[in-house]
């Protein structure tokens, strides 16, 4: 009988700890493990929302979407097996689950993968938990020789997501260019929806309970550049390893070409690049992530005699009938023997321009003196940043006061006589003296300059405030909203009388002197050829000039190192392009301008 006692209360004991327990999970902790359960049934799906494309001004696609297919995995999902069974298609970087080992959701581990690559992994992976074949929009960039107008994109890192939870792991982010420049507007929004899973982790269907969530696709970018003249360089530019050239309308300051030479195909970072690769880019003596028509530092060399003409001009120490001493092939100053190309003779301003005589102006630079160049110098777009939609340098522009600095109170007085002729401490962008020539081209007045004629947001998108820091002003159309550039301009403060006579120089110098490499019998292009010294081996080749010569639509600049003289080389590129960019107007003359945006 005892026996049996001691059996039922150690039995009632069980009973009643198993009824607590009990108690405690389905009514104290019920809640909580019923949303487990249920988390664990529940997946949410990221919806990825296209990135705004790019447009040129003609409507042809510079930067697009494809679907793509992608590989993610369910960290709380993925066992060892599985694990294993993927590392035989794909050696994958472990690291990209920190920070989401308990997710359900799932992460993209592996982007880009070939259409044959992906049916292959369907079948071989199907059976497996914790592995998750998706098709996802990508970036696309047709054209490899915009790379230093777009840029590029690639995934966020594990830091830029820690500081900035409204991107998912698996989102691209702009790194370079337009791209990095209006990511805030081309990214657009994600969109999601919660998905059933049975306990397998197979997708039984959508959680009808949830409406999901559509992403809204990026703006788009509506661009001035024109991608016939982008083909025209690339091919120009073919006998070169490095140079630059860019192109724009004085009217306004659209920017209608930009190229920079080297350049990388910005297609490679959309997957993981090998790190060796990578260090090769990156180690690359031709720099080819680097921009050179706004970030290359050069002396402008001869292309700068118009300002030291413009200086003078301005002190009223000259006229364009006044004559120096006849040039001999040089000029003896001090201890120095400052040499010219050629002995001139005896030559006016307008034919000194034209015929690129340094005696000339190391006389006129000596005369007007290192500051009154200078003050001239500063208002226009040198030693300061052009405001474009790129990463830039500001160049370099020597003041008094730096000069005095670095020589201690004692300036050599040779320092004009470089200054005049271009040469010495000053440093430009191709993108500065492009402008100098817009100031030049327009009499007096330049337009800051811009790529993005206009921006497109989506029907019903409120525009973010990043946008009211921009130039742009809003237009609403058929329920959409576009935001068009607005013009920005500086005035110099010189008479334009000065650079009428300037123009007539910048005639003569492609009709009859250094810059014959551009001339045009059917169009009259004013220019000016230059030469940067370059002590490391062969000189930098300039040319910049604009036509036609009234009415001037058109300003390009040349850049193309370590070649030589700047007439046997640059000029005859920029004569082709100006030459196409009028044919490309007579292409589309007695028909509406194929322009897109307002």
């Amino acid at each position: 009988m005892r026996k049996v006692k001691v059996i039922f209360w150690t039995f009632s004991g069980f009973s009643f700890l198993l009824l607590l327990r009990l108690f405690y999970l389905q009514v104290l902790s019920g809640s909580r493990y019923s949303q487990f359960a249920n988390f664990q049934s529940i997946r949410r799906i990221i919806l990825t929302a296209p990135r705004g494309k790019i447009f040129d001004q003609r409507g042809r696609v510079l930067a697009d979407v494809k679907p793509s297919f992608s590989l993610s995995v369910l960290p709380r999902e993925l066992d060892s097996f599985a694990q294993k069974e993927l590392e035989k298609y794909f050696a994958w970087d472990k690291n990209i689950l920190v920070g989401q080992e308990a997710s359900y959701s799932p992460v993209e581990i592996i982007n880009n993968i070939p259409k044959e690559k992906a049916l292959e992994l369907e079948e071989a992976l199907s059976g497996l938990r914790g592995i998750r074949l998706e098709v996802k929009p990508i970036r696309f960039y047709p054209y490899p020789f915009l790379f230093h107008v777009l840029g590029q994109v690639n995934k966020v890192s594990y830091e830029e997501w820690q500081r900035d939870k409204s991107y998912e792991r698996s989102d691209f982010i702009g790194r370079q260019g337009l791209e990095r420049w209006y990511e805030k507007i081309l990214r657009g929004i994600n969109g999601c929806r919660l998905v059933e899973v049975d306990a397998r982790g197979r997708e039984i269907g959508n959680l009808p309970e949830v409406k999901e969530i559509k992403p809204i696709a990026g703006c788009d970018l509506y661009l001035s550049l024109d991608l016939d003249l982008f083909f025209l360089a690339d091919s120009l530019f073919r006998p070169y390893q490095r140079g630059a050239c860019v192109a724009i309308d004085p009217r306004d300051g659209r920017v209608l070409l930009l190229y920079s030479k080297p350049y990388i195909n910005p297609n490679l970072f959309l997957s993981s690049i090998p790190q060796e690769v990578w260090e090769r880019v990156k180690n690359n003596p031709q720099k080819p992530l680097f921009n050179r028509v706004t970030q290359a530092q050069f002396p402008p060399g001869s292309t700068l005699k118009p300002l030291i003409a413009l200086s003078g001009l301005k002190k009223g120490i000259l006229t364009k009938n006044t004559r120096f001493s006849p040039c001999e092939g040089g000029l003896k100053f001090g201890n120095r023997y400052f040499r010219c190309w050629t002995a001139h003779g005896s030559l006016n301003l307008i034919q000194a321009i034209a015929q690129s005589c340094n005696t000339y102006f190391y006389q006129l630079g000596r005369a007007i003196g290192l500051e009154d160049i200078i003050k001239t110098a500063s208002e226009f777009p040198f030693g300061k940043k052009t405001g474009i939609e790129l990463t830039e340098e500001e160049g370099f522009l020597p003041t008094p006061e730096y000069l005095n600095r670095k020589y201690k109170g004692q300036v050599p007085k040779g320092i004009v006589l470089n200054l005049a002729i271009g040469q010495g401490e000053i440093l430009v962008t191709p993108l500065q003296l492009a402008l100098f020539y817009c100031a030049i081209a327009r009499k007096g007045e330049f337009f800051l300059p811009h790529l993005v004629d206009s921006i497109k947001f989506p029907c019903g998108v409120y525009h973010p405030p990043f946008l009211d820091s921009l130039p742009f002003a809003p237009l609403e159309r058929d329920g959409e909203t576009t935001y068009v550039a607005l013009r920005q301009s500086q005035r110099i403060n010189l008479p334009k009388e000065f650079f009428q006579i300037i123009d007539d120089a910048l005639e003569m110098a492609v009709s009859q002197g250094t810059g014959r490499g551009a001339y045009l019998s059917e169009v009259a292009v004013c220019g000016k050829t230059g030469t940067a010294q370059n002590p490391f081996g062969l000189d930098h080749s300039w040319f910049v000039g604009y036509a036609p010569k009234d009415t001037p639509s058109i300003v390009v600049c040349v850049l193309v190192e370590n070649v030589g003289k700047g007439g046997a080389h640059s000029a005859p590129i920029a004569g082709r392009i100006i030459q196409r960019y009028f044919s490309l107007r007579r292409e589309t003359t007695n028909r509406p301008e194929n322009r897109c945006g307002p």
